[in-house]
């Protein structure tokens, strides 16, 4: 990992951290790496989010790219997974997306993909980077070297036609869909509106500076409030970390969890299971099949309060991540019918139990 580049590109608190110098800079340094000897203009396609500064760091990037003889395609605001399926749909040369995720709204980055729609690869992004702390002003282009900008407003339709393509049969549903008045408040009507679907859209309504507040995914209570208003039973099942976080940090937010929940009219803690039986990736059944066994057969061990559950796996010395399956008193597993719904974890750590549902 570089001096500017983390896991997710380049971050920062806009006009702090990340200002439009650096974007300039990051798009010259994009710019002059992209070519080759063909003589050809590479071609950059761009996406943003909602953040009040995305404009800027999207002008200021833009100026950089193409004053070094790129060509760049803005896509507008349009969410991350998008700029990635363009990139290669448009056979461009590279994606950006201006973004931070979840992060609050002053927070904003610039995260690229290669021409295949994945992360760059590392002797790339250490020769952008090479550039961008260069010392002194990287070389321009004149005349018709100069790269162009044109608008890629109509590309968005070829990413939902690809996301409708993936949905065969879908049953008459009632569904909530939090936008967290980012970049899907402006995609998801267009696509769930294609199906057989009652939708209620949730803070869709982006201003600049209300991204993912209250909202989106590291606000489940949010959400769950939502679906308790809108008369939908609420049963969450705690996925415990205790790897990305604190081997005894989970009691905490399970205790804000339920504190939350406790006023709501249908809405408790179903289970707890520690991540190394639920978020294996490598295919190792024998410890997804007790997390399986619980969910959907009830299977496992049981309690009368989650918090005292968690309290009395730290006393025998096991962790959040390790923790055995337990339901609940109370709950019941799985049933034909019911919505599941995987909230904050990215999808390949689940993707055993996913394939398993």
């Amino acid at each position: 990992m570089g001096k500017l580049f983390g896991t997710d590109g380049i971050r920062g608190v806009a006009n702090e951290t990340l200002d439009a110098k650096l974007a300039y800079r990051v798009g010259q340094a994009a710019a002059i790496s992209l070519a080759d000897d063909s003589g050809t203009k590479p071609t950059v396609v761009i996406g943003k989010d909602t953040r009040i500064s995305s404009d800027m760091l999207e002008g200021a990037l833009v100026a950089g790219l193409t004053a070094c003889g790129c060509n760049a395609i803005l896509l507008g605001v349009i969410p991350t997974p998008a700029v990635a399926y363009l990139t290669v749909y448009l056979h461009a040369d590279a994606g950006v997306v201006i973004s931070a995720s979840h992060n609050p709204y002053e927070h904003n980055g610039i995260k690229m993909f290669s021409s295949e729609g994945f992360k760059l690869s590392d002797a790339l992004e250490a020769r952008i980077e090479e550039l961008i702390l260069r010392e002194g002003e990287l070389p321009v282009k004149t005349h018709g070297q100069i790269g162009q900008v044109m608008s890629g407003s109509f590309a968005a339709e070829y990413y939902l036609d690809h996301l409708a393509s993936t949905v065969e049969n879908l049953e008459p549903l009632r569904v909530l869909i939090d936008c967290a008045n980012g970049a899907a408040s402006t995609t998801a009507r267009y696509l769930f509106g294609r199906f057989p679907l009652q939708a209620e859209y949730l803070n869709d309504k982006p201003n600049g500076v209300n991204i993912n507040e209250g909202c989106g995914s590291t606000h489940l209570e949010a959400l769950c409030a939502a679906a308790a208003d809108a008369k939908i039973p609420v049963r969450v099942h705690c996925f415990m970390d205790g790897r990305d976080t604190a081997p005894e940090s989970g009691v905490g937010f399970v205790a804000e969890l339920q504190k939350a929940l406790a006023p709501l009219p249908d809405a408790s803690i179903a289970s707890l299971i520690g991540r190394y039986y639920a978020m294996d990736r490598d295919k190792r059944w024998d410890r997804v099949a007790e997390a399986w066994n619980l969910l959907v057969h009830g299977r496992g061990t049981s309690c009368a309060d989650a918090v005292e559950a968690l309290k009395d796996s730290y006393a025998a010395g096991v962790t959040d991540e390790f923790v055995r399956p337990v339901l609940l008193s109370g709950a019941a597993p799985l049933a034909d019918g019911d919505a599941l719904f995987f909230f904050n974890f990215r999808a390949d750590r689940m993707r055993q139990l996913a394939h398993a549902f």
